[in-house]
């Protein structure tokens, strides 16, 4: 059967039908995204496995009649590919047998994630439903009257760590929405650098987006529409590794076999934070270029940092031919 998280974003677009809406305006292929990751976290909190089970289950508690078929059957296959949309009064009535599924399916990344949508009108929905630790993060010494309600100054490493840390569907919005900030005043520097923490972050969350369905189509998208507004000197950031569903597979494997070695369990933060160590070369070179830069082109990258990264591109050849 066909895992959408395997598709590339053509292929993605292709199998949800991203056409013309009925009003002649184009569906977004973010509202493919939101529709597929609902859907598998019902099949996933139902601890269902196919569309056929997902109704039966559902139907059972929502006493759904014969007038509702629009939101069944073969519905819940169309939820699966996100060729339809679900009814807000079905994603209404759901939520109380499975918490968490409507926030999911209306969280606002995926308005955020939209280039062709400003930024800054997302960031009060966002803002709402941050959690304290990430709040108190992304706002820092704002006040209500500033423009853009996020503070984009005073992001040092650590404050970055512990927003990357919090390892969820909020943390990466305000990752996207500060890069886009960024940006959009020209902070190109500021702005690499959240390019690159907005790929740590989608490997470190790999494996819940592969269960999810979208995780290959979604870093594709990030990669193409994303990644280049966090340029700087002429380079800008990639998933590297041999693609993004490989490098968050050998991300994950390694930071298993870490783990496996600890004498006690690690809690999330700190297996967010292993994953990151990784990430940023605390323990092979090999892992750090998960995530590398690579001139733009037609672009003239900077000259100082061609001969780094040439640098860092033979250290990490003869690193693997001592392997």
């Amino acid at each position: 059967m066909l895992d959408t998280s395997e598709l590339d974003l053509e292929s993605f677009s292709f199998a949800s039908k991203m056409r013309k809406s009925p009003t002649g305006k184009m569906r977004h292929v973010t509202e493919a995204f939101r529709t597929v990751l609902w859907f598998h976290s019902i099949r996933l909190a139902s601890r269902t496995t196919s569309p056929s089970q997902m109704d039966a289950w559902l139907a059972a508690r929502l006493a759904l009649s014969d007038d509702a078929r629009i939101d069944r059957k073969k519905q819940w296959r169309s939820y699966k590919y996100g060729r339809h949309s679900p009814s807000e009064p079905l994603v209404a009535a759901i939520e109380p047998w499975l918490p968490g599924s409507r926030a999911l399916f209306n969280h606002p990344v995926w308005q955020i994630l939209r280039i062709d949508l400003k930024v800054q009108d997302q960031l009060a929905g966002l803002l709402v439903l941050l959690p304290p630790a990430i709040y108190s993060l992304v706002r820092g010494n704002a006040t209500p009257d500033q423009s853009h309600l996020m503070q984009l100054d005073g992001w040092d490493a650590s404050r970055l760590r512990r927003l990357q840390r919090q390892v969820s569907l909020d943390s990466l919005a305000c990752l996207i929405a500060l890069l886009r900030l960024l940006a959009e005043e020209g902070r190109g520097a500021q702005a690499y650098v959240f390019s690159r923490a907005v790929c740590r972050s989608l490997l470190v969350m790999g494996p819940w987006l592969s269960s999810h369905g979208i995780a290959q189509p979604l870093a594709d998208y990030v990669e193409r529409y994303l990644l280049p507004l966090g340029s700087d000197r002429g380079w800008q950031h990639i998933f590297g590794g041999g693609g993004f569903l490989r490098a968050a597979e050998e991300l994950a494997l390694a930071a298993e076999v870490a783990e496996w070695r600890e004498d006690e369990p690690l809690d999330s933060n700190q297996q967010a934070d292993l994953r990151l160590d990784m990430l940023e070369d605390r323990f092979t070179i090999a892992m750090s270029m998960l995530v590398r830069p690579v001139p733009i082109a037609g672009a003239s990258p900077d000259p100082g940092s061609e001969r780094l990264m040439m640098k860092i591109f033979d250290l990490q050849r003869r690193v693997r031919r001592r392997r």
